[in-house]
Protein backbone atom coordinates (compact mmCIF):
# COMPACT_ATOMS: atom_id res chain seq x y z
CA UNK A 1 0.00 0.00 0.00
CA UNK A 2 2.88 2.16 1.00
CA UNK A 3 4.60 1.34 -2.42
CA UNK A 4 1.44 2.27 -4.14
CA UNK A 5 1.23 5.77 -2.53
CA UNK A 6 4.69 6.72 -3.27
CA UNK A 7 4.34 5.70 -6.88
CA UNK A 8 1.44 7.74 -6.81
CA UNK A 9 3.35 10.54 -5.27
CA UNK A 10 6.00 10.37 -7.91
CA UNK A 11 3.37 10.15 -11.25
CA UNK A 12 1.75 13.05 -9.77
CA UNK A 13 4.81 14.80 -9.28
CA UNK A 14 6.19 13.74 -12.95
CA UNK A 15 2.96 15.20 -14.32
CA UNK A 16 3.28 18.61 -12.10
CA UNK A 17 6.33 19.54 -13.65
CA UNK A 18 5.24 18.40 -17.39
CA UNK A 19 1.99 20.30 -17.35
CA UNK A 20 4.23 23.06 -15.46
CA UNK A 21 6.27 22.78 -18.28
CA UNK A 22 3.94 22.85 -21.25
CA UNK A 23 2.51 26.03 -19.55
CA UNK A 24 5.48 27.81 -19.15
CA UNK A 25 6.18 26.55 -23.14
CA UNK A 26 2.46 28.20 -24.11
CA UNK A 27 3.75 30.94 -22.21
CA UNK A 28 6.91 31.65 -24.06
CA UNK A 29 5.46 30.26 -27.45
CA UNK A 30 3.11 33.20 -27.01
CA UNK A 31 5.03 36.06 -26.12
CA UNK A 32 7.47 35.10 -29.02
CA UNK A 33 4.67 35.17 -31.43
CA UNK A 34 3.41 38.45 -30.31
CA UNK A 35 6.67 40.34 -30.41
CA UNK A 36 7.17 38.37 -33.53
CA UNK A 37 3.90 39.98 -35.02
CA UNK A 38 4.67 43.30 -33.18
CA UNK A 39 8.06 43.43 -34.84
CA UNK A 40 6.78 42.50 -38.21
CA UNK A 41 3.96 45.27 -37.81
CA UNK A 42 6.64 47.66 -37.13
CA UNK A 43 8.76 46.70 -39.79
CA UNK A 44 5.69 46.71 -42.03
CA UNK A 45 4.76 50.48 -40.94
CA UNK A 46 8.53 51.69 -41.48
CA UNK A 47 8.96 50.43 -44.65
CA UNK A 48 5.16 51.84 -46.02
CA UNK A 49 6.07 55.25 -44.76
CA UNK A 50 10.17 55.00 -46.50
CA UNK A 51 8.16 53.78 -49.76
CA UNK A 52 5.63 56.58 -49.36
CA UNK A 53 8.11 59.32 -48.83
CA UNK A 54 9.95 58.56 -51.66
CA UNK A 55 7.28 58.03 -53.74
CA UNK A 56 6.19 61.55 -52.73
CA UNK A 57 9.45 63.17 -53.63
CA UNK A 58 9.49 61.41 -56.59
CA UNK A 59 6.26 63.23 -57.86
CA UNK A 60 7.08 66.63 -56.99
CA UNK A 61 10.51 65.83 -58.29
CA UNK A 62 8.76 65.14 -61.96
CA UNK A 63 6.57 68.35 -61.26
CA UNK A 64 9.34 70.34 -61.42
CA UNK A 65 11.02 68.82 -64.09
CA UNK A 66 8.06 69.66 -66.22
CA UNK A 67 8.28 73.24 -65.19
CA UNK A 68 11.86 73.24 -65.96
CA UNK A 69 11.28 71.60 -69.30
CA UNK A 70 8.77 74.65 -69.94
CA UNK A 71 10.90 77.43 -68.93
CA UNK A 72 13.42 76.73 -71.40
CA UNK A 73 10.68 77.49 -74.37
CA UNK A 74 9.52 80.39 -72.62
CA UNK A 75 12.72 82.07 -71.79
CA UNK A 76 13.50 81.73 -75.94
CA UNK A 77 10.49 84.52 -75.93
CA UNK A 78 11.24 88.08 -76.85
CA UNK A 79 8.64 89.01 -74.19
CA UNK A 80 8.08 86.86 -70.82
CA UNK A 81 4.08 87.91 -71.44
CA UNK A 82 3.70 87.02 -74.99
CA UNK A 83 0.21 84.97 -76.55
CA UNK A 84 2.20 81.98 -76.86
CA UNK A 85 3.47 81.97 -73.19
CA UNK A 86 0.08 82.96 -71.80
CA UNK A 87 -1.68 80.24 -73.68
CA UNK A 88 0.84 77.85 -72.90
CA UNK A 89 0.20 78.24 -69.10
CA UNK A 90 -3.27 78.15 -69.88
CA UNK A 91 -3.01 74.70 -71.42
CA UNK A 92 -0.43 73.11 -68.71
CA UNK A 93 -3.64 73.90 -66.56
CA UNK A 94 -5.90 72.46 -68.55
CA UNK A 95 -3.75 69.22 -69.40
CA UNK A 96 -1.49 68.50 -65.97
CA UNK A 97 -2.14 68.19 -62.18
CA UNK A 98 -1.62 72.01 -61.31
CA UNK A 99 -4.73 73.95 -60.47
CA UNK A 100 -3.24 77.05 -61.66
CA UNK A 101 -0.19 78.41 -63.10
CA UNK A 102 1.31 82.03 -63.02
CA UNK A 103 4.12 83.41 -65.12
CA UNK A 104 5.85 86.04 -62.87
CA UNK A 105 7.37 89.26 -63.51
CA UNK A 106 10.51 90.45 -61.61
CA UNK A 107 8.69 93.25 -60.19
CA UNK A 108 6.35 90.14 -58.23
CA UNK A 109 3.14 90.65 -60.73
CA UNK A 110 2.03 87.51 -61.44
CA UNK A 111 -0.13 86.66 -64.83
CA UNK A 112 -2.24 83.36 -63.90
CA UNK A 113 -4.24 81.75 -66.42
CA UNK A 114 -7.41 82.88 -65.45
CA UNK A 115 -6.71 86.10 -66.44
CA UNK A 116 -6.25 87.11 -62.60
CA UNK A 117 -3.31 89.24 -61.76
CA UNK A 118 -1.88 89.07 -58.60
CA UNK A 119 1.66 90.75 -56.82
CA UNK A 120 3.71 88.23 -55.12
CA UNK A 121 6.91 90.54 -54.05
CA UNK A 122 6.34 89.68 -50.36
CA UNK A 123 6.05 86.08 -50.87
CA UNK A 124 8.88 84.42 -49.26
CA UNK A 125 8.66 81.43 -52.28
CA UNK A 126 9.11 84.65 -55.09
CA UNK A 127 12.02 86.23 -53.42
CA UNK A 128 13.55 82.41 -53.83
CA UNK A 129 12.78 82.18 -56.98
CA UNK A 130 13.56 85.48 -58.69
CA UNK A 131 16.96 84.89 -57.16
CA UNK A 132 17.29 81.79 -59.20
CA UNK A 133 16.20 78.83 -56.41
CA UNK A 134 13.98 76.25 -57.30
CA UNK A 135 11.19 76.87 -53.83
CA UNK A 136 8.06 75.39 -52.57
CA UNK A 137 5.59 77.88 -51.16
CA UNK A 138 4.25 77.48 -47.76
CA UNK A 139 1.19 75.78 -47.53
CA UNK A 140 -1.85 77.58 -48.80
CA UNK A 141 -5.57 77.16 -48.31
CA UNK A 142 -7.94 77.52 -50.80
CA UNK A 143 -11.16 79.34 -50.37
CA UNK A 144 -13.04 77.85 -53.59
CA UNK A 145 -12.10 73.98 -52.96
CA UNK A 146 -10.97 74.01 -49.15
CA UNK A 147 -7.80 72.34 -49.90
CA UNK A 148 -4.24 72.65 -49.08
CA UNK A 149 -2.03 73.82 -52.33
CA UNK A 150 1.25 74.82 -52.41
CA UNK A 151 3.36 76.92 -55.59
CA UNK A 152 6.23 74.94 -57.06
CA UNK A 153 8.02 77.51 -58.26
CA UNK A 154 11.04 77.56 -61.07
CA UNK A 155 13.20 80.67 -62.45
CA UNK A 156 13.06 81.59 -65.95
CA UNK A 157 16.48 82.45 -68.02
CA UNK A 158 16.66 84.23 -71.10
CA UNK A 159 19.66 83.14 -73.46
CA UNK A 160 22.42 85.03 -71.87
CA UNK A 161 21.37 82.88 -68.77
CA UNK A 162 20.19 85.72 -66.61
CA UNK A 163 16.30 85.88 -64.51
CA UNK A 164 13.86 87.61 -66.52
CA UNK A 165 10.66 85.97 -64.50
CA UNK A 166 9.53 82.74 -62.99
CA UNK A 167 6.99 80.03 -63.57
CA UNK A 168 4.56 78.63 -60.49
CA UNK A 169 2.27 75.60 -60.33
CA UNK A 170 -0.11 75.41 -57.73
CA UNK A 171 -0.46 71.75 -56.26
CA UNK A 172 -2.96 70.28 -54.35
CA UNK A 173 -1.43 68.74 -51.55
CA UNK A 174 -4.68 67.28 -50.13
CA UNK A 175 -5.39 65.43 -53.69
CA UNK A 176 -1.83 64.33 -53.58
CA UNK A 177 -1.85 62.18 -49.95
CA UNK A 178 -5.16 61.00 -50.84
CA UNK A 179 -3.60 59.18 -53.92
CA UNK A 180 -0.56 58.19 -52.23
CA UNK A 181 -2.12 56.72 -48.38
CA UNK A 182 -5.62 55.88 -49.78
CA UNK A 183 -4.66 52.10 -50.25
CA UNK A 184 -2.20 51.78 -47.17
CA UNK A 185 -3.42 49.37 -44.42
CA UNK A 186 -6.58 47.91 -46.24
CA UNK A 187 -7.64 51.75 -46.01
CA UNK A 188 -8.00 51.47 -42.05
CA UNK A 189 -6.70 54.75 -40.12
CA UNK A 190 -5.37 58.31 -41.68
CA UNK A 191 -1.99 59.13 -43.29
CA UNK A 192 -0.81 62.53 -41.98
CA UNK A 193 1.64 65.47 -43.84
CA UNK A 194 3.10 67.27 -40.86
CA UNK A 195 4.79 70.25 -40.87
CA UNK A 196 8.20 71.51 -38.93
CA UNK A 197 6.44 73.22 -36.46
CA UNK A 198 3.27 70.26 -36.11
CA UNK A 199 0.80 71.88 -38.25
CA UNK A 200 -1.28 68.70 -39.54
CA UNK A 201 -0.83 70.59 -43.35
CA UNK A 202 -3.19 67.49 -44.99
CA UNK A 203 -4.70 64.01 -43.95
CA UNK A 204 -6.53 61.06 -45.61
CA UNK A 205 -8.34 58.51 -43.23
CA UNK A 206 -10.39 58.74 -39.70
CA UNK A 207 -8.58 60.96 -37.61
CA UNK A 208 -11.41 60.73 -35.15
CA UNK A 209 -10.26 57.81 -32.37
CA UNK A 210 -7.14 60.29 -32.32
CA UNK A 211 -9.26 63.83 -31.85
CA UNK A 212 -7.00 65.20 -34.71
CA UNK A 213 -8.03 67.11 -37.80
CA UNK A 214 -6.71 69.88 -40.42
CA UNK A 215 -4.73 72.47 -38.88
CA UNK A 216 -4.38 70.94 -35.46
CA UNK A 217 -1.09 70.65 -34.15
CA UNK A 218 0.70 67.09 -33.81
CA UNK A 219 2.62 68.27 -30.91
CA UNK A 220 -0.12 69.39 -28.80
CA UNK A 221 -1.41 65.45 -29.50
CA UNK A 222 1.28 63.78 -28.73
CA UNK A 223 1.40 65.03 -25.03
CA UNK A 224 -2.11 63.18 -24.94
CA UNK A 225 -0.31 59.57 -25.00
CA UNK A 226 2.46 58.02 -22.63
CA UNK A 227 5.16 57.74 -24.96
CA UNK A 228 7.20 54.37 -24.58
CA UNK A 229 10.88 53.33 -24.69
CA UNK A 230 12.12 57.17 -22.94
CA UNK A 231 10.73 59.21 -26.60
CA UNK A 232 9.22 62.57 -25.40
CA UNK A 233 7.68 65.65 -27.43
CA UNK A 234 10.59 67.06 -27.59
CA UNK A 235 12.88 64.24 -29.06
CA UNK A 236 9.89 64.50 -32.00
CA UNK A 237 10.27 67.30 -32.30
CA UNK A 238 14.11 67.51 -32.45
CA UNK A 239 13.50 64.64 -35.04
CA UNK A 240 11.73 66.67 -37.51
CA UNK A 241 13.73 69.57 -37.37
CA UNK A 242 16.93 68.12 -37.86
CA UNK A 243 14.81 65.48 -41.08
CA UNK A 244 15.33 61.69 -38.60
CA UNK A 245 12.84 58.95 -38.90
CA UNK A 246 11.61 56.90 -35.83
CA UNK A 247 8.97 54.64 -34.94
CA UNK A 248 7.55 55.56 -31.93
CA UNK A 249 5.35 53.30 -29.04
CA UNK A 250 2.62 55.25 -27.24
CA UNK A 251 0.07 54.60 -24.78
CA UNK A 252 -3.60 56.34 -24.40
CA UNK A 253 -3.97 57.65 -21.28
CA UNK A 254 -7.65 57.40 -21.80
CA UNK A 255 -7.27 53.47 -22.62
CA UNK A 256 -4.31 52.46 -20.99
CA UNK A 257 -3.64 48.86 -21.84
CA UNK A 258 -4.14 49.94 -25.72
CA UNK A 259 -1.03 50.23 -27.64
CA UNK A 260 -0.20 52.59 -30.38
CA UNK A 261 2.73 52.75 -32.82
CA UNK A 262 3.43 55.62 -35.08
CA UNK A 263 6.12 56.09 -37.60
CA UNK A 264 7.60 59.49 -38.89
CA UNK A 265 10.14 60.09 -42.16
CA UNK A 266 10.94 63.65 -43.60
CA UNK A 267 10.26 64.93 -46.68
CA UNK A 268 12.92 67.49 -47.08
CA UNK A 269 11.27 70.59 -48.01
CA UNK A 270 10.90 74.07 -47.07
CA UNK A 271 7.35 73.00 -45.12
CA UNK A 272 7.04 69.28 -46.26
CA UNK A 273 8.97 67.93 -43.45
CA UNK A 274 7.35 65.04 -42.53
CA UNK A 275 5.30 62.13 -43.58
CA UNK A 276 4.21 60.51 -40.35
CA UNK A 277 2.49 56.65 -39.79
CA UNK A 278 0.07 55.89 -36.58
CA UNK A 279 -1.25 52.26 -36.44
CA UNK A 280 -2.75 51.16 -33.21
CA UNK A 281 -2.94 47.07 -31.86
CA UNK A 282 -6.15 45.21 -33.91
CA UNK A 283 -5.77 48.29 -36.60
CA UNK A 284 -3.42 50.24 -38.97
CA UNK A 285 -3.55 53.59 -38.83
CA UNK A 286 -1.11 56.30 -41.18
CA UNK A 287 -0.33 59.05 -40.95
Amino acid sequence: MKKNQTQIKKYAAVISIFLAAVIVGLFVFFFCIKRSVEQRSKNTMRNNVVRQSEHLRTILDIQYDYLNGLTEEIGKTDHLLAKKNMDLIKSITKHTDFCGTALIEPNGDAHYDNGLIKNLSHRRYFKEVISGKRTLSDPLDSSISGSTRVVLGVPIYNSKHKVIGALGGSYDVTALSRMLFEDLFNGQGCSMIIAQNGEIIAFEGDTSYWNLDYRDNFYKCCCKWIIKDKVTVKKIKQDFKEGKENLVTADSKKEGTRRHYFAYMPMGGQWLDALLCITRTGSTTVI
